[in-house]
């Protein structure tokens, strides 16, 4: 199966898991209503990511010329630049091959320090979405852990051995 970053966090949420607050445009027109509400609950920045089903895109390349599929923005208006630039395009990374893939966005506020994923800066995630992934089998381990997260190892370890 094959689901967005921004549809994992939303399932993730839904079974209680903390995600950082980010607002999925699937248009233009829902780009600058998303920015202005995460500047509103006081984010300095908004970081806008384009959403395809491959990893690398920090690092790639629009068929357009625009180089890289994660942006930090300063301001509202820098965000939606960018999501002119992003949105509907082809992202090439080195997952997707010369044919890439059209791009969806998430914007969200810029992580905290203790965020994983500002540690990771969002881009070259792999590695650590390794380490991560590892993280969660062995939490899902224990008696203890949750029936969602013991169905999700569950799920993976199934997919691993097909």
């Amino acid at each position: 199966m094959n689901i967005h970053e921004y549809q994992a966090k939303e399932l993730l949420a839904r079974h209680g898991v903390a995600v950082p607050f980010e607002i999925p445009a699937k248009s233009l027109a829902e780009v600058r209503p998303a920015a202005e509400k995460i500047a509103a609950s006081g984010s300095a920045k908004v970081v806008v990511k384009s959403q395809i089903h491959a990893g690398g895109r920090g690092k790639g390349t629009f068929k357009t010329g625009f180089q890289g599929g994660v942006k930090v923005a300063a301001s509202v208006d820098e965000a939606v630049g960018f999501a002119e630039k992003m949105l509907g395009n082809v992202l090439v990374t080195k997952q997707t091959g010369a044919e890439g893939r059209q791009t969806l966005l998430s914007p969200w506020p810029l992580p905290t320090p203790t965020d994983w994923l500002e540690r990771v800066n969002g881009v070259e995630t792999e590695a650590e979405l390794a380490a991560v992934r590892q993280a969660v089998m062995e939490l899902a381990t224990p008696a203890g852990a949750s029936e969602a997260l013991r169905d999700m190892a569950a799920r993976v370890r199934a997919r691993e051995a097909a």
